[in-house]
């Protein structure tokens, strides 16, 4: 082919043209992907509890705004429950289903539970029992340390390993101040929980669908 000026067009070496066509595509993937968060947007994230096993599920954090829709940024391995039939009370996993949250606190002093939780609407199973003392929460004295006076494979309030993943419905995360070395994966939820859309406010307060449970099928 001969251009116009009489002389032929020259081409892009091949190598070229795809190189280009690469950086092209990256760069429209990185715009299609919402920053989190978007300035100028209000955060409003909430946690997402996939069940697999009582001792080896999955609690993520998902970041939404305003302006983008939901993504998981952070997952953690979590437990609940010590049986798989959410009806069953003081045993069964958390029920599936949209939760709000109650309040939380750094350094809650309940009748089984110490330290950082955050506490969840009573719920319906499939059965319509109402399952109820719900929380999210590791086996700590307080935010700062754990318990770990006397014996016994699974003491009250401290992280003695895998164990303790178990519960009474609640989800439970661990923390890094127990017996067995472990990631503060309790300490990092709840910052996510107050910075990305949770609330810095410690004390009861209702926020809607903070909480989603599905059973991985």
């Amino acid at each position: 082919m001969i251009g116009v000026d009489g002389q032929r067009p020259t081409r892009a070496p091949v190598g070229w043209v795809r190189l280009v066509a690469v950086a092209v595509w990256v760069a429209a993937w990185v715009v299609a992907v919402p920053a989190t968060p978007v300035a100028g947007c209000e955060a409003d994230g909430y946690f997402v509890f996939e069940k697999i096993t009582n001792v080896a599920s999955e609690l993520s954090w998902w970041d939404r705004d305003s302006c983008a829709s939901a993504a998981a940024t952070r997952t953690w391995r979590a437990g609940s429950g010590r049986s798989t039939d959410e009806c069953k009370k003081g045993s069964g996993w958390l029920p599936d289903g949209v939760y709000d949250t109650r309040g939380q606190w750094q350094d809650f002093n309940g009748k089984v539970i110490d330290g950082r939780v955050i506490r969840l609407q009573d719920q319906q199973c499939y059965n319509r029992t109402w399952r109820t003392g719900l929380f999210i929460h590791s086996e700590e004295a307080n935010a700062t340390s754990d318990d770990c006076e006397g014996t016994g494979a699974d003491r009250p309030y401290c992280w003695d390993g895998d164990v303790d993943y178990l519960s009474q419905g609640c989800i439970k995360l661990a923390n890094d101040h127990g017996a067995v070395p472990a990631a503060d994966d309790i300490g990092e939820a709840d910052l996510y929980w107050r910075d990305r859309g949770g609330s810095p406010v410690e004390g009861p307060q209702t926020l809607p669908g903070k909480l989603h449970v599905r059973t991985r099928r």
